[in-house]
């Protein structure tokens, strides 16, 4: 679900739909390449789920909640060579290419510094899309520099020429454990300060400083910022200093793992936690084990940094033999989206059958004919249904008989789809929009004007229930999934004409009256 939710948020980026307003942070982030061909993904074929899995059946006779079979996890400290070791003991039939594949999940979401003591996330303001960002920015692409604040705006910042800009990788400690660890990756961008965004960002935390700002306005014709070099085709000779510099994500820092990074550069890590075997590593080996320092940064001997380690391409293959060292994978799902999305799906159903060589059972296809639309409204949970053509039934006319909103009719929506409830010219007779007839399987209640079904907070099939009082006889529509939700009219109260399906209850919100023509 959460591929299908990242590729949905994905795609609608790319056609540069703005889904944050009215809908919260779900849809929060910026495309890097919006109007790019091969901004959009597709996945070919459904994910296979299968069922039958019974890993943990044996539990603590004090705590039975928890099993006795221990958990193997792998490091996230780990370099490449350990990363692949675990894998080849706890995922035998796991390939390099699949490792390489599984690990582009991390295009979505981000650790947790509590648990991991990282910070930050992947894919700066793009941790609720699926795509190949991840891997363009393992590898080193040119990419451009969104700016954590103001939050809701993704205006690209590039270099003085407002070309994309360079980026690289430096390696870091905060040295919060005990042992002057964890080391992670961090991401920086050579680029101007965020100029166009000056008046925006007066009076917040990333305001632009004086020396930024003079960056800005002094400046040749044509340049977004003042270079420090004579032309775009020259090399910046110091990155740390300048308006042009190699800058963090102040707040939304993009990092990486050793254990993933470590599969694409060539490094080591120690038992204690220590990483070596690169140019620009050394002060790792003497830092780590003090301790006065509070940070560090990869630097060469000498140099004033920090600067990125000069470390060569992880050639392992796996299996030995294979001829494909695990650099080349992360270079060709950096530049072939469609070939990750294939092997991810791939390499997702050989993990999640792992253990199991007499195989599992293939779960019923939730995939083909299925529609998940975008939700109307912030909060509101997704509706997803196997469309179903209309019965042969004849139409009807669901009217609420509640007095703040009598006569009104639930109807769809002819340009979104979206129901709700308003008045219709029974005289006259209804219009397509307000009439429903019964599936094929009489659980969906199927619009004549749309030829869709209604969908309302999570649901999608309905049964027709009777009741009586000293009043009469009732009819309410509850759901055919949880019989304890039901279709209610309350909001019409506040002058409003969203219906809504709710805790089902026997109130006049929630009685309806079935008119057949």
């Amino acid at each position: 679900m959460a591929v299908e939710f990242g590729v949905l948020v994905n795609n609608l980026k790319c056609e540069e739909v703005d889904l944050t307003e009215g809908r919260g942070t779900s849809y929060y982030g910026c495309a890097h390449h919006a109007g790019d061909p091969g901004c959009k993904v597709n996945i070919e074929r459904p994910f296979q789920f299968h069922t039958g899995r019974s890993d943990c059946t044996e539990h603590d006779a004090e705590f039975p909640y928890k099993a006795t079979k221990e958990e193997k996890h792998p490091s996230a400290q780990d370099a490449g060579r350990k990363t692949i070791e675990y894998f080849q003991t706890e995922f035998p039939d796991l390939t390099g290419r699949d490792i390489v594949a599984l690990m582009g999940a991390h295009t979505m979401g981000q650790p947790h510094i509590d648990i991991s003591q990282i910070p930050y996330q992947w894919t700066s303001k793009g941790g609720r899309m699926f795509n190949n960002d991840y891997y363009r920015n393992i590898v080193g692409e040119d990419r451009w520099f969104f700016k954590a604040e103001p939050h809701n705006q993704c205006e690209k910042i590039g270099n003085a020429f407002g070309e994309k800009p360079k980026a690289q990788w430096l390696a870091h400690t905060r040295m919060t454990s005990v042992n002057g660890g964890p080391v992670f990756w961090i991401h920086r961008n050579h680029v101007c300060p965020a100029c166009q965004l000056e008046e925006a960002l007066e009076g917040m935390p990333l305001a632009l400083m004086d020396w930024e700002k003079d960056c800005c306005h002094n400046k040749p014709e044509g340049t977004f910022c003042r270079p420090d070099r004579e032309s775009a085709d020259m090399e910046d000779d110091d990155l740390n200093t300048g308006c042009e510099r190699m800058r963090f994500i102040s707040g939304a820092d993009e990092i990486a793992i050793n254990a993933e990074m470590g599969l694409y550069k060539q490094f080591e890590v120690d038992d204690d936690g220590v990483i070596y075997g690169c140019r620009g590593l050394e002060i790792f080996n003497t830092t780590m084990r003090g301790t006065k320092a509070r940070t560090v940064w990869s630097v060469p001997p000498g140099e004033y940094g920090p600067y990125e380690p000069e470390c060569e391409k992880q050639t392992i293959q796996h299996p030995a033999g294979s001829g494909e060292p695990l650099y080349t994978i992360f270079e060709e799902f950096a530049s072939n989206q469609q070939n990750f999305v294939r092997d991810f799906i791939i390499a997702l159903e050989k993990m999640s059958a792992n253990g199991y060589p007499e195989g599992l059972t293939l779960a019923p296809d939730h995939w083909t004919d299925v529609s998940c639309p975008l939700p109307a409204e912030r909060d509101t949970p997704f509706t997803c249904y196997k469309a179903e053509a209309a019965g042969s039934g004849e139409p009807i006319i669901i009217q609420t008989n509640w007095e703040h909103a009598e006569g009104f009719v639930i109807q769809q929506d002819p340009e979104t789809g979206n129901p709700f409830m308003g008045p219709a010219d029974m005289a006259a007779g209804p219009t397509p929009h307000q009439q429903w007839v019964w599936s094929e399987s009489g659980t969906q209640l199927i619009n004549l004007g749309t030829g869709t079904p209604l969908l309302l907070d999570g649901y999608s099939s309905w049964t027709i229930e009777s009741f009586e009082d000293w009043q009469g006889e009732h009819t309410q529509i509850r759901s055919a999934y949880d019989n304890t939700k039901g279709l209610d009219a309350w909001r019409a109260k506040a002058n409003q004409n969203t219906v809504v399906c709710a805790n089902a209850h026997r109130g006049y919100n929630q009685r309806w009256n079935i008119i057949t023509n």
